[in-house]
């Protein structure tokens, strides 16, 4: 055989090896390319099962080969192809007529070559060739063959790394998430730890006095870090799904007046100013206001704890809010010591924080998340010695539909009208404490409550009395889910189909939402306030009830 013609037909084997394609792709390329070399009439890659001490064809060469054939399996040691994976040594039978340890497979092979291919020191498996006439293979072709059998054994030695390398940086990412995580936990306790102290502390002082009346600050104490505490769990539930969620319009200058009134209260025992500078009060976005008040709290928050280790007077906090072109661009400035200069490339970065063990180093990555999910942006304007700007930069809405205008007092007509007549409702929930309040909020509405704790007895609850103006069920429960609950009431009162007010604590998780998608029914994500349920029930307790009849 000359060189360029064994060189050319490796071009394709090379080529497959180069672009780490499968070993199998790589050994049948490999396999056709032999054959044709050594002129012969068909062969097989051969893999050796060291499980069951046998021999396995994975690849064939060859018209004669069908399924009977193809399937064929040995013991290692039997016959050419075992004697070569038992020996690891090349075989070549130039007369199948006179050696005694041929098997037949085909009833014209008169010769047959068998090449070993070592993978880490051991037998992998065997090349074979078969000739139609004697002396059709000579020891020229074994070297040729065995130079083929270092090339499977390359295909399978370079899989076999990369899967170990696969295995091992899986490895390294889990053990690197798994310290993340724990920076991370301790990070979420510390935030959650805060609110949850101010919670419990002012409502033991509630108890110690239960014949007083309800102390202001301790109330407002109490709702503000209980919606904080809501806050930051929406936020890590918004970071971990990288998605906004459902969008409304919504007021700049409602956004930043809930702000205001929640950090002003905060900082009331430091000594920073919080001002929003004027702006065009009309202008408005097209945002889910939960995450993007979280986006511009913690700006703020930032901007505050970097002003703990200045000495600069006064300590001021800025919100400027510009409209330039397409864009609203909301400005959070504060007069600070700056960003350390070595941090500002990772800044957007997860696990990235200047406050040392007090930061997670998760706030900013999250407000990129958010941001982007907004089709917005977030970045550093500018940082100096002498404060920091960030700039959170949203689309400004060209078209505003009148229609989406939303007034947080329309809903509650119903309870200011003392003589409407009083509605009957089921209340579904696992939690005694979720139905309690919930039956609250129905008598502040001139709602009459019945109360299950599973759809079970929701179910036993609605054949008992009748007719409900409206259900509200929670999602996750015991014995019977809301879901299931739902499909239950359909089979025999269908005209419940529009009368099911579904909540759940994870409303974002795709699961869940499709499946409500499917039932029609709107749907409140807990925590929630009682104005915000019943701007939500009101649309059915308003529609006409009707009759089973009339289906």
């Amino acid at each position: 055989m000359n060189a360029a013609k064994i060189l050319n037909p490796l071009q394709d084997a090379f080529i497959a090896l180069r672009n780490r394609r499968d070993p199998k792709v790589v050994v049948q390329i490999i396999l056709h390319v032999a054959c044709r070399l050594a002129n012969a009439v068909h062969g097989s890659f051969v893999r050796v099962d060291f499980q069951k001490d046998s021999l396995i064809i994975d690849a064939v060469y060859g018209s004669d080969w069908d399924l009977e054939t193809q399937g064929y399996q040995m013991p290692i040691g039997s016959g050419i192809t075992g004697t070569v994976a038992k020996t690891g040594k090349p075989y070549l039978c130039k007369k199948t007529s006179e050696d005694p340890i041929y098997i037949p497979l085909f009833s014209n092979v008169q010769s047959e070559l068998a090449v070993p291919v070592w993978v880490r020191d051991r037998v992998w498996g065997i090349i074979n060739l078969d000739g139609l006439v004697e002396d059709a293979f000579d020891e020229e072709t074994v070297d040729v063959m065995m130079m083929f059998a270092e090339l499977v054994a390359m295909a399978f030695t370079l899989d076999h790394e990369l899967r170990e390398y696969r295995a091992l940086q899986e490895e390294l990412i889990q053990s690197q998430k798994l310290a993340s995580l724990g920076k991370v936990i301790a990070g979420i306790a510390h935030e959650i730890n805060n609110p949850l102290t101010t919670i419990l502390g002012h409502a033991s002082l509630l108890q110690l006095s239960p014949t007083e009346p309800p102390d202001p600050v301790s109330l407002h104490a109490i709702i503000s870090e209980a919606q904080r505490t809501a806050e930051i769990v929406k936020s890590l539930l918004d970071f971990s799904r990288k998605e906004a969620g459902e969008l409304q319009m919504v007021s700049v200058q409602l956004l930043l007046e809930k702000i205001t009134e929640i950090k002003r209260f905060q900082l009331t025992s430091h000594p920073v100013q919080l001002q929003v500078l004027p702006f065009e009060t009309s202008l408005r976005l097209r945002i889910n206001l939960q995450q993007i008040r979280q986006v511009l709290l913690n700006l703020v928050q930032n901007a505050e704890h970097a002003l703990e280790s200045t000495s600069v007077h006064p300590k001021k906090i800025s919100i400027k809010v510009t409209s330039v072109g397409s864009h609203i661009l909301i400005r959070v400035i504060d007069n600070g010591p700056g960003i350390p200069s070595e941090i500002k490339p990772y800044i957007f970065d997860p696990f990235v924080s200047t406050k040392g063990a007090k930061g997670t180093g998760i706030g900013l990555s999250m407000c990129h998340t958010l941001m982007s999910a907004h089709q917005g942006r977030i970045y550093l304007e500018n940082t100096s010695n002498e404060g920091t700007i960030f700039v959170v930069e949203f689309p400004n809405p060209d078209h505003i539909d009148p229609r989406e205008k939303l007034s947080a007092t329309s809903s509650i007509l119903l309870a200011q009208n003392e003589e409407a007549p009083w509605k009957k409702i089921l209340l579904v929930d696992d939690e005694q404490s979720i139905l309690e309040y919930l039956s609250k909020v129905c008598h502040v509405y001139r709602i009459k409550p019945v109360t299950a704790l599973d759809g079970i007895q929701a179910l036993e609850k609605i054949r008992a009395h009748g007719k409900f103006d409206a259900v509200i069920s929670d999602i996750r429960m015991p014995h019977m889910n809301g879901l299931e609950l739902y499909q239950r009431v359909m089979t025999d009162y269908k005209h419940y189909k529009s009368k099911f007010l579904f909540m759940s604590g994870d409303l974002k998780h795709q699961g869940t939402m499709t499946q409500i998608e499917k039932t029609g029914c709107p749907f409140i994500e807990k925590p929630f306030t009682p104005q915000a349920l019943h701007e939500a029930l009101t649309p059915l307790l308003e529609e006409p009830f009707v009759s089973q009849e009339m289906d």
